[in-house]
């Protein structure tokens, strides 16, 4: 079995965002050995870098060096100040990079990032341009800009990239949280103004009767996470490790193969559990109750927060338009939106 994994070598960050899932009291790094670790024991076909900034990790360079000449598929997710470190031998390595952008207009962005966020962004997305590297925004959906969807996706358009929608998740603080009511409608304004290139959030694929992906989260099947502080969780949004590196590489020699993969399943089988109330529903088979890391925050016993079945009086009414397929890490990922 393949894995598709997200690894947090840092927590540290240019920046102290609000939203921001990886918001910790105490500094947390993987070092070098740990990656090998994972490389050597799994078979690992992408690594996305994300969590922390990844440029601020003093190992950074030898870690992505390692990962590139292993074969594996690197990502990156970054403010734009990672990719600002990084020449362009190194840049070109990556097979796609995210820029975390929130607001269309600058001066949002800088309000709620700090000064100069989005100037890093837009240098970044230029360099990647020019050097032929796949570069999409990412934007957190919140309570602040579910209104702004449709100028996200217009914005994307503008400069040709892809935007990748992240929903928020209360991991510190309910203050960012949508409602029913604002989650479909940022999910409308995203939808009236672009094409859908992947779709992994199983509410969403419910609703538009999406099954290229199996039911449910990705997290914890084909995707695990990596946090910089050693513990391995089935979702970035996770806020328990189930287990840890060591504890992983010590189960792979122990086990064989097929029963490490067993391990693994035990370990995220947390996120596999269906809500008694969606026993009956009639797209069981591609929700198979929503987004894990959702109802964590909320209640695992419980169907997703954004559940039409349970919650809307009816579905919301949707257009969508597909658009091409792209080869992206983060297609067989997270729960995520990406379009065009």
């Amino acid at each position: 079995m393949d894995f598709s994994i997200g690894i947090g070598i840092t927590n540290k960050c240019n920046y102290n965002c609000s939203h921001c899932y990886s918001r910790e009291d105490q500094t947390f790094e993987l070092k070098y050995e740990d990656v090998e670790k994972l490389c050597k024991n799994l078979d690992i076909t992408a690594i996305n870098f994300g969590t922390g900034e990844s440029g601020l990790h003093s190992e950074f360079d030898k870690i992505t060096d390692y990962v590139y000449k292993k074969g594996i598929k690197m990502a990156l997710t970054t403010n734009g100040y990672t990719v600002a470190l990084l020449d362009d031998k190194q840049l070109k390595r990556f097979n796609d990079i995210d820029f975390s952008l929130d607001f269309a207009q600058k001066d949002n962005h800088d309000q709620f990032r700090g000064l100069g966020a989005a100037n890093l962004v837009e240098t970044g997305i230029e360099r990647c341009k020019r050097l032929g590297v796949e570069a999409s925004f990412a934007c957190a959906m919140m309570k602040e800009n579910y209104n702004v969807m449709d100028k996200m996706a217009e914005k994307a358009r503008g400069i040709g990239v892809n935007l990748r929608v992240n929903v928020y998740k209360p991991v510190h603080t309910l203050k960012h949280l949508l409602t029913y009511d604002e989650f479909w409608e940022g999910v409308k304004r995203l939808f009236s103004n672009s094409k859908i290139v992947s779709c992994s959030e199983p509410i969403v694929n419910a609703l538009i009767r999406n099954k290229t992906l199996d039911g449910g989260s990705r997290c914890g099947k084909k995707s695990l996470r990596i946090r910089p502080d050693g513990g391995i969780v089935p979702c970035v949004y996770w806020n328990k490790s189930m287990s840890s590196i060591d504890e992983l590489v010590a189960n792979k020699k122990k086990f064989s193969y097929e029963a490490f993969l067993q391990y693994i399943e035990e370990v995220t089988e947390e996120t596999k559990a269906v809500p008694e109330e969606c026993a009956d529903c009639d797209v069981l088979d591609i929700c198979q109750g929503g987004c894990a890391a959702r109802r964590l925050y909320n209640d695992m016993n419980k169907p997703d927060l954004y559940c039409f079945r349970l919650y809307g009086k009816q579905p919301p009414n949707i257009d969508f338009e597909w658009g091409e397929s792209k080869d992206l890490v983060h297609s067989d990922y997270l729960c995520t939106i990406i379009v065009q």
